[in-house]
């Protein structure tokens, strides 16, 4: 009797997982950058992470025109985070104006640490820092008070600097100059006026003084009001309906 012939099983053919394409590399964007012009440091700050290793420092040039030089990247300084760094520069000319520019080509070496695409640089000449931070709120009067004679002060709602005389005509009290500034407190202007300023007599600020370093609101107006030789406490708003209250009626532009 011949052997029984078993028949070998035909072989499964497996299905073939479908490739998943890695999703393309997107660049890195600068999102921060500042210039220390004491330290010779420029940081640098990226929305991912970045690669370094094939940085070339002196293709990141800054002008730094109020002070008159041109830098260039030197040697990474410090690596503050994936996607951070410091940047020390170097001077290699001159320049003046009134700007402080970043400038970065393509070619700086550096990318993206995932995908690898290259930063495509600053596309030209960019002021810092980045972001640029936002005008300061002008300081506004909150309350005034005269002794009757002639001092009188104003009180803002923010601590001001002084840089010097008032001599340029932008307050006015009682329709007169001051012919001296001080600070009572970091508030509060102490003014001195040759004529005397009683209740009802009017105050103005028509534009920004010069010798104030603190951006100032302009134009405010208002007058000194009655019982104001009573001396009101400073730096607080007055409530409606008390006799310290100043009629304060401030406009901005």
């Amino acid at each position: 009797m011949p052997p029984s012939i078993i028949p070998a099983k035909a072989p499964r053919r497996r299905k073939r997982r479908p490739v998943v394409n890695a999703p393309p590399g997107v660049p890195p964007v600068l999102i921060e950058a500042s210039f220390d012009a004491e330290t010779l440091l420029l940081t640098l700050g990226f929305d991912i992470a970045v690669d370094l290793v094939g940085i070339v420092p002196a293709a990141i040039g800054v002008a730094d025109r109020p002070r008159g030089f041109i830098y260039a990247g030197a040697a990474v300084a410090e690596v503050l985070s994936p996607s951070s760094f410091t940047l020390a520069m170097e001077i290699v000319g001159e320049g003046i104006g009134a700007e402080v520019l970043l400038e970065a080509g393509a070619g700086t070496g550096i990318v993206a640490a995932v995908g690898g695409v290259v930063w495509a640089g600053t596309g030209g000449q960019v002021e810092l820092p980045i972001p640029t931070p936002p005008p300061p709120v002008p300081a506004v009067v909150v309350s005034v008070w005269s002794d009757g004679g002639s001092q009188c002060t104003i009180t803002f709602d923010k601590p001001i600097d002084l840089l010097g005389p008032p001599d340029d005509g932008s307050i006015y009290v009682a329709s007169m100059g001051p012919i001296a500034a001080s600070l009572d407190d970091p508030q509060t202007l102490r003014l001195t006026i040759s004529g005397g300023v009683g209740a009802g007599a009017p105050w103005n600020i028509y534009a920004q003084p010069g010798w104030i370093s603190t951006p100032i609101a302009f134009p405010q107006e208002g007058v000194f009001p009655e019982g104001s030789t009573t001396k009101s406490t400073k730096g607080t708003k007055k409530k409606r309906g008390t006799s310290q209250k100043s009629k304060v009626r401030a406009r901005t532009r």
